[in-house]
């Protein structure tokens, strides 16, 4: 009995040691071993500048954007003077908002009150951080009385006042005004923000075009003052929107990428020139007096079904001597790459009238920890390439980079053009895996066999 059990238990243990040895050797064959990235593998690289701190932060220009071929930009990574590659990270996108509107609170004076100031009387109530503008007027103000000058209240003075947007109804259907805008803190010493400021509505070529968006020197003042150059009867003002702009707004890059092509269909076809996502286009017109009128529209690819991004309405204007220019289109981030503008007008315009197509991106920075020797040198351009894993230094990056003094920006060099890129390991071919079938039928014959000598084993032990 003795001896039939020492035969199984020599059995069983020979069965696993030729199990362990079928998977040694196996597992090799099922592994493909990655060669790790170099700087050879990409098609451009840029050498970065010196810093101090071991933390440092790269803002991308758009000369390398247009060499990025991932939308994810995946293709990109950084090396030290040894070949290895360090750890980087973009930085997270703000969720804060990147401007803040409200309505400010304005009251209308008339040109002989202006000029003589002892005709108002301004109190301000100031009671738990709540302040009370009252004006009183020795002179009752006549309702036909035309106004000339407005004092708007600023209560936000935490963030830059940058830009007004006004709302006014006007005598006569088309017009070009002019204001002025000062600032103020006490309501006696005044600074200019916009000398000349151009407003207008008009009725040109069928469309109603309304410039009513000003840009003033940013100010955190109290008080804005708010007078016409040439006021006019029935001029009168009845909104004020302020603009803040949030001190850490990201800032645009922009370039040109030239003229759209016409398509037979007589709709205007052109392409982005980065992976970057677009937030503004601006058509800029070759010369005065004209006008694009329609609509904007964009798909990832050449197959995909375009989609509808905004109204479009762009012109430059010269009346009576002023020029008029509309303001660029700002859009939601788009990665699209395809781009159709449909006109509304169907008179196709001659190669000297077509605008230069102006796009803008924001701002992408990267921060990477300075490990090894330097110089430190930004490969990009390779669609192959994964994107990289790295996410070691998410937490470095929240807890340093609130602090300016732990953080050194570095600037990138002229991007150098690979011109032997060395081909990354090709993909294996998805076929049938037959090794590893092998070895999974193999482990199960085994463990079948192992069950089958123990239950033999039970039951000759029972008899």
């Amino acid at each position: 009995m003795m001896r039939q059990i020492k035969t199984v238990i020599n059995i069983s243990n020979s069965l696993q040691r030729h199990i362990l040895m079928l998977l040694v050797l196996l597992t090799p064959a099922l592994v493909l071993a990655e060669k790790p990235l170099a700087l050879d593998h990409f098609a451009f690289s840029s050498t970065l500048s010196e810093a101090d701190n071991s933390l440092r932060e790269v803002t991308l220009p758009i000369n390398i954007l247009e060499k990025i071929q991932r939308k994810d930009f995946g293709d990109l990574r950084i090396f030290n003077a040894q070949g290895q590659e360090v750890l980087h990270q973009f930085r997270p996108a703000s969720t804060r908002k990147q401007v803040i509107q409200t309505a400010l609170n304005f009251y209308p004076f008339d040109r002989e009150q202006v000029a003589d100031p002892a005709y108002i009387r301004i109190k301000i109530q100031q009671s738990r951080n709540i302040r009370v503008i009252n004006l009183e007027s020795d002179q009752q103000k006549s309702p036909s009385s035309n106004e000339y000058q407005y004092i708007a209240e600023n209560r936000n003075t935490s963030l830059p006042l940058c830009e007004l947007i006004l709302n006014w109804d006007q005598p006569k259907p088309n017009m070009i005004l002019s204001i002025r805008v000062d600032a103020s803190k006490d309501l006696q010493n005044w600074s200019t923000l916009n000398r000349s400021a151009n407003l207008s509505k008009l009725d040109y070529a069928g469309s109603k075009l309304i410039h009513a968006r000003l840009a003033i020197a940013c100010t955190q003042h109290t008080y804005l003052r708010l007078s016409w150059v040439k006021p006019e009867p029935g001029l009168k003002l009845k909104y004020i929107t302020a603009i803040y702009k949030q001190k850490k707004e990201r800032v645009l890059q922009q370039k040109i990428i030239g003229k759209p092509d016409y398509g037979d269909d007589g709709n205007w076809y052109f392409k982005t020139a980065t992976v970057a996502p677009v937030t503004q286009l601006e058509l800029i017109p070759p010369t005065d007096g004209l006008l694009y009128k329609g609509r904007l529209y964009s798909r990832p690819d050449d197959t995909s079904q375009w989609r509808h991004q905004s109204l479009i309405s762009q012109y430059q204007l010269k009346i009576s001597g002023t020029k008029l220019s509309s303001t660029p289109l700002m859009l939601r981030p788009n990665n699209d790459s395809f781009w159709k503008i449909e006109l509304d007008s169907s008179k196709q315009l001659r190669d000297d009238q077509l605008p230069d197509i102006k796009f803008g991106w924001r701002q992408r920075k990267l921060v990477f920890l300075a490990q090894g020797e330097p110089p430190f040198t930004l490969a990009y351009g390779n669609s192959q390439i994964a994107a990289s894993n790295h996410h070691g230094i998410n937490d470095l990056i929240k807890g340093m980079t609130n602090k300016s003094d732990m953080l050194d920006e570095v600037t990138p060099g002229k991007p150098i053009k690979n011109t032997n890129i060395t081909k990354l390991n090709p993909e294996p071919k998805k076929t049938i895996p037959w090794g590893l079938i092998g070895l999974w039928l193999l482990l199960i014959l085994g463990t079948a066999v192992l069950g089958y000598m123990a239950y033999r084993l039970y039951q000759q032990m029972n008899e």
